[in-house]
């Protein structure tokens, strides 16, 4: 994943298509978490290379899309409390509700490695 205050993007570095309702993140400290399916709505999967972004309720913009997404899969815009990345607080990244790490909001990247699925 990579991302600053205004965007977030996950990009499928796995080879494998990804589901996107399987996963969920959320802010450690504060009621801020994003479900996997609000993308779904979009487009459901992730394919290999591929990528879903979410931008920030009051951005000023978009960051620009990871070198290594070759397109994206699925955009949407977070609603107030979807907002989990932004601030000086962590997140954590589930999969099928199983913790597969924590994320530190000003590091900008932070890569992690999910089942198949």
């Amino acid at each position: 994943m990579e991302y600053n205050t205004d965007s977030l993007w996950w990009v499928n570095e796995s080879g494998t298509t990804l589901s996107v309702n399987n996963i969920r993140f959320e802010n450690v400290r504060r009621a801020r978490s994003l479900e996997g399916n609000r993308w779904a709505l979009f487009y459901s999967r992730v394919e290999p290379s591929g990528c879903v972004v979410v931008n920030a309720q009051d951005a000023d913009g978009q960051m620009p899309r990871p070198t290594g997404c070759s397109r994206t899969n699925s955009e949407m815009n977070a609603n107030s409390t979807e907002n989990f990345w932004r601030g000086n607080d962590q997140f954590r990244v589930l999969w099928r509700g199983v913790e597969v790490g924590v994320c530190d909001n000003s590091a900008g990247v932070c890569r992690l490695a999910v089942p198949p699925g």
